[in-house]
């Protein structure tokens, strides 16, 4: 079994699910990201890495507080749990 094989079989995906299937749930992940991407970028704060896929890191724009002050007023708003 190669290694791809044997990381697609522990991911516990919908049975069934096929090659195809597991390029749409990707480029799906990949889309969403480059949204929210777009969204940080464009109200000021900054994304670490030009690459990506599902995982961005955000450098935080100091004129709207601290990462720690911004993700309690999320938790606020019910955006986060």
């Amino acid at each position: 079994m190669t290694s791809v094989n044997h990381a697609l079989r522990s991911a516990r995906l919908p049975l069934g699910t096929t090659p195809k299937g597991l390029r749409n749930i990707a480029k799906r992940v990949h889309t969403l990201t480059a949204i929210l991407r777009a969204g940080v970028v464009s109200t000021g704060h900054e994304v670490a890495s030009e690459e990506f896929f599902d995982t961005l890191t955000v450098k935080v724009n100091r004129k709207f507080g601290t990462a720690k002050s911004i993700l309690a007023a999320a938790e606020l708003k019910g955006c986060v749990k």
